[in-house]
């Protein structure tokens, strides 16, 4: 069973650990945790029910703590504390019997922070003995007169840490609960925390997440009104307006084209409103999926300095890579592309020469041009085809025009389907054991088949994972090998599997690691070909597949997937498919002395393998298809010994 690294056991194991190990036995506090507890406690049953504040804090220290965790100060789940894991069952109910004294005879006072600074420790307070409460299914004997005044604490709970995720469900749950007791302060409590951020400059307005499981019409009103507040910075607006579009908002949309219409003499030249104007745009320009999105293109179309602006201000929020080029028609497709070849052209790309540098709106740019034309090349009709002939035509010195134009060739005629010949057939029929790949896709499934069998290998009975683990001599401490050593070992494997043993029927399977400029040690990619004769004897069927390798100790982990597999491999390939390979190693000798020990993730493996397939699953796209494999390298004692027998 996993265990939370921030959690009670983690933190007791490790204090076990350092006790063990660490050459001395750690110096105790004095009075204890438990002492702590039990004083507060003493305290708020004898008519202090304020002692519950100060209990909460007391409720993150361990026996050896001499500090408290700033990080867990803002847990608003208590269960998770080393107080409540420590507590009997006597301590919880006290412990619980103290919630409720405090949400019910304490009363904060929200104009003193409500949208000024972050609630006061006495208001977090009441908070977590509210998440307390509904952890224990204990929040139908909260009158909704206690939800009325707690409901501004609610919402305005600060969000941030390790444990974000977990902490902004928790919150969501109690946001649902405050919204149906209180709305009139859940909804001014969320239009005060907008006007702070917006004031702090916060465009993403973190607090919009936490009403998402009770999200209605009164709130998008609620957002929509502040949308159109004049004091708000366009920036604020943009936001408000495509989160608007995000919950299928249809007067936001109408309220966006009071700044636009049909006639381009409408877009105010400057100021303030043109700002608003921009970014109005921009928000309804990323919801393809819009009825009115023709509107923000037509005046995209009729002004080119306010199309730049527009699309530069979705550069700079990286919504550009989210637009859904699959709701648009082909026409609208090419016409896009028509507009970023000319504004846009490939000549004037910013140079990567003289090492590195930041990257600017620019190159999200041109990153966005190349995909968008590589989206209409891979549509497969007539109708793309049509169209990207239109663009060689209409710019003759984009050398980058003419491999879509052979793509988009390919991509039609691989749109019919396929008849086998006679000898394919009668060869197929004496192949046991063997797969048949007609697309990127398939191709993916096979190699997450070998991979899974890769995993059974490292494991098996004569387990090969100990060639990925570097062992003290005359010593049981490990450390596991580089990265680099783990791509080398998948791909000789996927060589044996495939190549060997023939997996995939009536094709040539090439495997080789990445190749490009860097120093030894950058390039853990793999590149999987698999290619046959086509329908003409003169032609190659080739697919290719892109699988990048990640230690779960890298600072990049959850980047990398898009930065280096999505941005680099597969953008400088005509291949738009690949595999993240996330290894996952963890062993009880690890090495104290190799400083990725405490990078590593430690969220285990099930829940490893469904965060980094969401992952993949939203950088897919029409044109993209992501896969993410958790690859088990853990090793243990025994698989040492079993491997030295053999």
């Amino acid at each position: 069973m996993p265990i939370n690294i921030r959690g009670p056991q983690a933190r007791r194991l490790k204090d076990q650990y350092e006790e063990q190990y660490g050459g001395k036995k750690r110096e105790l506090l004095r009075p204890s945790p438990k002492e702590r507890i039990s004083n507060q406690l003493n305290l708020c049953e004898s008519g202090d029910s304020g002692a519950w504040a100060q209990l909460t804090k007391e409720m993150v220290l361990t026996p050896c703590d001499k500090l408290y965790d700033t990080d867990l100060l803002f847990e608003p789940d208590l269960t998770t504390l080393p107080g409540w894991d420590a507590a009997d069952e006597l301590t919880r109910s006290r412990i619980t019997g103290a919630a409720e004294r405090y949400v019910t005879e304490q009363t904060p006072d929200p104009t003193k922070w409500l949208g000024v600074t972050l609630p006061p420790n006495t208001a977090l307070a009441g908070v977590k003995a509210l998440a307390l409460l509904a952890n224990l299914n204990r929040t139908t004997d909260v009158a909704r007169r206690i939800w009325k005044k707690w409901a501004p604490a609610v919402v305005a709970y600060p969000v941030f840490g390790e444990l974000r995720e977990s902490r902004e469900r928790i919150l969501q749950e109690l946001v649902k609960i405050a919204y149906e007791s209180a709305p009139n302060e859940a909804m001014e409590s969320l239009t005060a925390l907008i006007e702070k951020d917006d004031r702090d400059k916060i465009y993403s307005f973190p607090v919009l997440r936490k009403f998402r499981d009770c999200w209605d019409d009164r709130v998008s009103q609620a957002i929509l009104l502040k949308a159109q507040d004049v004091d708000l910075t366009p920036e604020g607006v943009g936001y408000l307006l495509d989160t608007l579009l995000d919950h299928k908002c249809e007067q936001a949309t109408h309220f966006i084209l009071s700044f636009i219409s049909s006639s381009a003499r409408r877009i105010p030249s400057r100021g303030k409103n043109r700002l608003r104007a921009i970014y109005a745009t921009s928000a309804l320009f990323a919801h393809t999926e819009d009825p009115l999105w023709i509107t923000a293109w037509s005046i995209m179309k009729q002004l080119p300095k306010f199309s730049d602006q527009v699309l530069s201000t979705l550069a700079s929020k990286y919504r550009l890579d989210t637009l859904k080029l699959d709701q648009l028609d082909e026409y609208q497709v090419a016409e896009l592309c028509e507009l970023l070849l000319r504004r846009y052209p490939q000549s004037g790309d910013p140079p990567f020469e003289g090492g590195a540098r930041y990257l600017t709106r620019r190159d999200s740019i041109g990153s966005f041009r190349n995909s968008a034309l590589r989206h209409l090349a891979q549509r497969g009709t007539q109708e793309a085809l049509a169209a990207v002939q239109g663009l060689v035509s209409a710019f003759p010195s984009e050398s980058s025009l003419p491999p879509l134009l052979e793509e988009s060739i390919s991509q039609t005629n691989s749109r019919t389907q396929i008849l086998r010949p006679p000898r394919e057939i009668i060869e197929l029929a004496g192949l046991k054991d063997r797969r048949l790949v007609d697309n990127g896709e398939q191709l993916l499934n096979v190699l997450l088949e070998s991979l899974e069998r890769l995993n059974n290998d490292l494991h098996g009975e004569t387990p090969s994972i100990v060639f990925l683990w570097n062992q003290q001599i005359n010593k049981d401490e490990f450390w596991p090998k580089t990265e680099e050593d783990y791509s080398d070992w998948i791909k000789r494997y996927l060589n044996h599997d495939l190549k060997e043993r023939g997996v995939i029927a009536l094709r040539e399977v090439v495997i080789r690691r990445g190749m490009g400029q860097g120093k030894k040690g950058q390039r853990t990619d793999i590149y999987v070909n698999a290619r046959k004769k086509g329908r003409r004897d003169d032609t190659l069927d080739s697919l290719t597949a892109i699988i990048e390798v990640k230690g779960s100790w890298h600072k990049e982990r959850r980047t990398a997937m898009k930065t280096q597999l999505v941005d680099r491999y597969l953008k400088d390939n005509t291949s738009q498919h690949g595999i993240y390979v996330l290894c996952y190693p963890y062993c009880t000798q690890w090495s104290n002395a190799d400083g990725r020990k405490q990078r590593a993730l430690r969220s285990g493996i099930p829940k490893a393998q469904t965060t980094y397939s969401q992952l993949a699953q939203d950088l897919s796209d029409h044109d993209l298809l992501i896969k993410a494999f958790v690859l088990d390298t853990t090793i243990h004692l025994d698989e040492v010994k079993r491997a030295n027998k053999t």
